[in-house]
């Protein structure tokens, strides 16, 4: 979009500075020529959306998250300064997650907000004042849904990782529950204070059953920061599986977690997660692998944005063949225990559904528990509406087998 310094005008983009600032931001660059800058240079968040403010040819409005929060804001595009759009009653907890979209002289916003335990709801209200909202879809999830709370860990080399913890239906302090880490994809992407009731977001399907669900923000997720960020280049895998683990350990340490139902669950990057984290540990009994990844060699070669690499690895796989093999779960896979569950999409050009099966017959051949399941017409994400019934059904019926049948503590 195009807005005006002062000094003439200027395009308003998101964009990132590759390695060196992989979050998204806001970058201008003079409509008549000139060079591209960031006007967040020290954000610890992630620009996820950006539209014109009503009324100013001189700001911008902006979507950020930060940690766990979605938040708008009206940003100058001469110096970044920000000021908060967001109703202050909706600022203290959950996200915006679409919007703000404002009125033609900038007093009023509509915007979408949800919080763990509240879908997503259309919200009115006065910048600066009050909100609220003026849907209901979500009512029948009324008093349904399960709590979640910020919690935070520290994983290896003393990086503190954070995430949600939706606690299981029923929660009774002093007993323990089995718990299911479900990882996020991405890798650059994060872990929002909103509602889980999508067919690959399975924390309030989950803690409708009694499950625990963890949902962390592991090195490389994006909403904390280009250093944070950064953690994950020439690392992959690494230290983003050691804070998954430290993850449940810190909740058995809690007191929440059993430690003998212990589940790992992820789609797409959180897919190749969880297939690399059960070959370096067998804490886990239960494991889910959606759309993920088993050899990022071959990996390279199939998938849809083989581009994407080049901001983690150093160089393209033909050069550094020894980086792209060590962070292949496929190498290790020989180590693997944990019953995991496959599923696919037959028609992914993201991550092609080989990678699956590349998995699933090293499994088989193993001997270790696998079943793999793909869908017909489907692509990196499951849109049928019977596919993603099935995907849920065969989630719960795999934890359960695994995670519900030992005794508990």
């Amino acid at each position: 979009m195009v807005a005006d310094t002062g000094e003439g005008p200027v395009v308003a983009v998101i964009a990132d500075g590759q390695r060196d600032q992989p979050s998204d931001s806001v970058w201008v660059v003079p409509l008549a020529g000139g060079a591209p800058h960031t006007l967040l240079p020290e954000l610890s968040g992630i620009v996820e959306e950006i539209s014109r403010l009503p009324g100013s040819v001189e700001k911008i409005a902006a979507r950020i998250v930060a940690r766990t929060y979605g938040r708008s804001f009206a940003i100058d595009v001469m110096n970044g300064d920000r000021q908060p759009l967001t109703p202050p009653t909706l600022a203290n907890r959950g996200s915006l997650v679409q919007g703000p979209s404002l009125s033609a002289d900038g007093a009023r916003l509509a915007a979408i907000w949800t919080d763990a335990t509240t879908p997503e709801e259309v919200f009115l209200g006065d910048v600066g004042g009050r909100a609220e909202s003026v849907s209901c879809f979500g009512a029948v999830f009324h008093n349904r849904l399960q709590p979640a709370e910020q919690v935070t860990w520290v994983s290896d080399a003393g990086v503190e990782i954070e995430g949600l913890l939706t606690y299981p239906a029923g929660f009774e302090p002093g007993l323990r529950y089995p718990l299911v880490v479900e990882v996020h994809g991405g890798p650059a992407w994060q872990w929002e204070d909103r509602v889980m009731l999508d067919w690959r977001d399975w924390a309030q399907m989950l803690a409708s059953r009694g499950y625990a669900v963890l949902l962390p923000n592991p090195r490389g997720s994006t909403a904390y920061g280009h250093a944070f960020q950064r953690l994950l280049q020439d690392d992959i895998g690494g230290g983003e599986s050691r804070g998954l683990v430290t993850g449940a350990l810190a909740m058995v340490e809690r007191g929440i977690a059993d430690p003998a139902r212990l589940g790992i669950a992820g789609w797409s990057w959180g897919g190749y997660l969880t297939a690399w984290t059960i070959t370096q540990t067998d804490i886990f009994s239960a494991a889910i692998m959606g759309a993920g990844l088993a050899n990022l060699i071959s990996e390279h070669g199939q998938g849809d944005i083989p581009s994407m690499n080049q901001l983690y690895y150093p160089g393209q796989p033909y050069d550094h063949l020894d980086a792209y093999w060590a962070a292949s779960p496929i190498k290790f896979v020989s180590a693997t225990r944990t019953p995991t569950l496959i599923l696919h999409g037959d028609d992914d050009a993201r991550v092609h559904p080989a990678q699956g099966m590349e998995y699933f017959r090293a499994l088989k051949t193993l001997g270790v528990p696998v079943r793999f399941v793909r869908y017909p017409r489907e692509k990196h994400g499951i849109e049928e509406r019977a596919h993603q019934i099935d995907v849920m059904n065969r989630i719960v019926e795999w934890l359960d087998r695994y995670l519900v049948s030992p005794a508990a503590s």
